[in-house]
């Protein structure tokens, strides 16, 4: 297998940053990526895809390495500038990028599969030029109610960031937490509304190594407190390898792996599932450029696979290819 580039030879830009509530994060797994090429032998420069001058810089690298996540980097629009300027990068193209980060349509692509998604939902594309926020939260609330049962999940539509994330446990916090959210929408923002699915929060890895798909070793996330509230964000304890059967495993990696190939996700992904109460299997989202920290869920899979840290990197950097373009 030949690679773009080699140790001492040829520039890897480690983009990171951005501009979206994941910038601390993709900075934090930036700098880890860097260190471990650079301590692999690789020529690294680290780049900010928020920085003005990033699209000058971009263009001396031989290939872009991704670790930076969500808005203008996760849904395509950075792959598309590197695709516009010939630049190999790791990760999913354009198309599969755009179709995971946006959950709406994922859920409608993957729904008739052996990928299960929370249903029913509701997407909401409202805007609101003039429209009180208490007129928006009551019709909502409304319409909400006449499809789900609380508690309620409300999640931006396009966002990977799980810190705004809401939980409305009844109709009053519901017609809160909209009423809260209603400015947003003024700005173009859109809301995908499901049911909260109570259960073993889940993750699995899937990495690419010499054309084939590798699944890792599931993740748990058990949160400290089970309580239902309007803040999600709630201090998390990872578990891997989980404690699973063999027949959730299979599940779980049939789940992943036919995530990863309905989108057409290329390189590296990680999925997130909620195993229920029934054993039921739900699909959360994908995501195309998971967190790649030390700490984080896809090193931790990779560690209780066999892999180190920087073994994760270097296979992930051997994926960067030259554009992905469009499969039929």
């Amino acid at each position: 297998m030949s690679f773009l580039v080699s140790p001492g030879r040829g520039v890897v830009a480690v983009c990171t940053g951005g501009r979206s509530c994941e910038r601390e994060r993709s900075l934090r797994s930036g700098a880890a990526v860097a260190e471990s090429l650079r301590r692999q032998g690789y020529i690294v420069t680290e780049l900010d895809v928020a920085a003005p001058l990033f699209g000058q810089e971009i263009r001396k690298a031989d290939v872009a390495f991704l670790a930076v996540a969500d808005q203008y980097a996760q849904d395509g629009k950075l792959q598309g500038m590197l695709e516009l300027l010939d630049i190999p990068y790791t990760g999913s193209g354009v198309l599969a990028s755009a179709l995971a980060a946006h959950k709406p349509t994922a859920k409608k692509l993957l729904r008739r599969t052996v990928v299960r998604p929370a249903a029913p939902w509701l997407h909401c594309t409202e805007t609101l030029p003039s429209r009180p926020a208490e007129a928006f939260a009551d019709d909502w609330t409304s319409r909400i109610l006449a499809v789900l049962q609380a508690p309620i999940v409300l999640k931006p539509a396009s966002q990977t960031c799980s810190l705004d994330l809401r939980i409305a446990r009844d109709e009053h916090e519901l017609r809160g937490l909209l009423t809260e959210l209603a400015p947003a929408y003024r700005r173009g923002e859109e809301l995908l509304i499901e049911p909260y699915l109570a259960g073993r929060h889940l993750s699995l890895g899937v990495l690419q190594t010499g054309g084939e798909l590798v699944v890792l070793p599931p993740l748990e996330i058990e949160p400290t407190d089970e309580r239902v509230g309007s803040s999600a964000n709630q201090q998390r304890i990872p578990r891997c390898p989980a404690s699973l059967t063999t027949q959730q495993h299979a599940d779980l990696t049939r789940a992943a792996t036919a995530a990863h190939q309905l989108l057409d996700c290329r390189g590296h992904s990680r999925s997130d599932f909620v195993l229920d109460h029934r054993g039921r299997l739900w699909w959360l989202k994908t995501r195309t450029l998971p967190d790649l920290s030390p700490a984080g869920g896809m090193a931790a899979m990779a560690a209780a696979g066999g892999l180190d840290y920087d073994t994760l990197v270097l296979r992930i950097l051997h994926t960067a290819t030259r554009g992905h373009g469009f499969r039929p």
